[in-house]
């Protein structure tokens, strides 16, 4: 069995707005599990039977997808060595390429943001990444 680790350390209005991506990573990996702030915890086990609140607590999945990035993020699941690291490439984050990986490159004129919906953004990352055709609805 695939272990399959959704990253959303958001807090909840991005976890809430996350909500279609999830449904459809559960859809293909009905035993995917999500690490995430503790402040979204009781959100997120809505959607996944395991949540966790700290790295200390994930293992060693063997995908690994990320909705929110940053730099220790990277740095985690790099030393972890997850074979598959899913998510976006900002000029800092190097560390995400990962065999058959995704990467999205958000830059600027020289400035590192996003300025895309939240709901948009995290679906188009699954569609491009697996092929899948994502619901762009939210399912609250």
């Amino acid at each position: 069995m695939i272990r399959v680790l959704v990253e959303d350390q958001s807090y909840q209005g991005d976890v809430l707005m996350s909500s279609s991506a999830y449904t459809e990573v559960l859809k293909h990996f009905p035993t995917a599990e999500l690490l995430t702030l503790p402040a979204s915890a009781e959100l997120g086990k809505r959607y996944f039977r395991t949540v966790h609140t700290s790295w200390d607590t994930v293992g060693r999945p063997d995908i690994a997808i990320t909705f929110h990035i940053h730099r220790a993020t990277n740095i985690r699941m790099f030393l972890r060595r997850i074979p598959v690291r899913i998510g976006y490439w900002y000029r800092h984050g190097t560390l995400n390429i990962a065999k058959m990986c995704l990467n999205v490159r958000v830059e600027t004129e020289g400035q590192l943001f996003q300025n895309r919906y939240r709901v948009d953004e995290v679906c188009e990352l699954l569609e491009q990444a697996f092929g899948w055709k994502v619901e762009r609805k939210m399912k609250i």
